[in-house]
């Protein structure tokens, strides 16, 4: 499994194909090597998704309640979820 953390309007448009992904791969000095041998055509198409905070909107309802990570998500790319870290309550 490979992950590339990135904004989605930042990336070449190319690499959202396995052929893309892999020529892109190319041209790193890491994990080009860890893929020695790899045959790209078992490489499936690349997957992509939005890495943007958010709240889930509404948070409750009849007989239900959202709460932690099922309520709101930070980015994970940003690191904006470490200032809002809870804290130990005090003692």
């Amino acid at each position: 499994m490979i992950a590339h953390l990135t904004d989605t309007d930042l990336t070449d448009s190319a690499l959202r194909t396995a052929e893309g992904l892999l020529g892109g791969i190319g041209n790193t000095r890491h994990v080009r090597t860890r893929l020695d041998g790899y045959d790209p055509a078992d490489a499936p198409a690349p997957r992509w998704t939005s890495a943007h905070g958010l709240r889930l909107y509404p948070a409750a309802g009849p007989g239900w309640i959202a709460a932690g990570d099922a309520a709101l998500a930070f980015d994970p790319l940003s690191a904006s979820s470490t200032p809002s870290t809870p804290e130990p309550a005090p003692a």
